[in-house]
């Protein structure tokens, strides 16, 4: 292993290539710590960035075969600053689907709706039918106002992992209470 430490990248990106698997450990000691800086100077966020390195190296390790790589060193700079856009992404599409779900109880008109028990029901149904994770990370977010890091440290899962479950929890709500949400705007019409 300790010869592999001389090797130039592109030697160590040619035996990876072909499945070596002491050039991926070599690269992975090599680059791991430089990507999981450059990704915290964006982001500032220990696990989230940690995650975004691994998913990193585990995609170069599956694809290592199937692609080609001419610059490593550039690959996995550029890796990372495509996970961090995408990462920046799914935040903002988070927040903006909680709003956009939030907008659409908390309004002029539907306000009434929301105060009735009827339609508190409902939220509570709806909640209550989600998985079990999911559910907990929802209820630590809207009901006990955590941020998704101290869900996160709390659960002791990812940061990541906090915001997959609040987006199967808000896409869940949704797509549950828009139905809701029509029957009871009829029921009114209809009255």
């Amino acid at each position: 292993m300790s010869e592999f430490k001389s090797l130039p990248d592109e030697e160590l990106n040619s035996l990876l290539s072909k499945g070596n698997n002491f050039a991926f450990q070599e690269l992975f000691n090599r680059y791991w710590e430089k990507l999981y800086i450059a990704a915290y100077k964006v982001l500032g966020d220990e696990v989230i960035c940690e995650d975004i390195v691994q998913e990193i190296f585990l995609d170069l390790l599956v694809r290592s075969s199937s692609i080609e790589i001419k610059n490593i060193r550039a690959y996995l700079y550029q890796a990372v600053r495509f996970q961090i856009t995408n990462h920046i992404k799914k935040i903002k599409f988070i927040d903006r689907r909680a709003e956009i779900i939030e907008s659409h109880f908390i309004g002029n008109n539907v306000e009434d709706y929301i105060s009735t028990v009827e339609t508190q029901s409902l939220i509570k149904e709806s909640i209550s039918s989600m998985p079990n994770r999911s559910r907990e990370v929802f209820y630590l977010s809207r009901y006990e106002n955590l941020s998704n890091k101290e869900i996160a440290t709390k659960l002791g899962i990812s940061v990541f992992t906090v915001e997959t479950h609040m987006k199967k929890s808000l896409k869940y709500l949704r797509k549950s209470l828009d139905i809701a949400i029509v029957i009871i705007i009829m029921e009114q019409f209809l009255n």
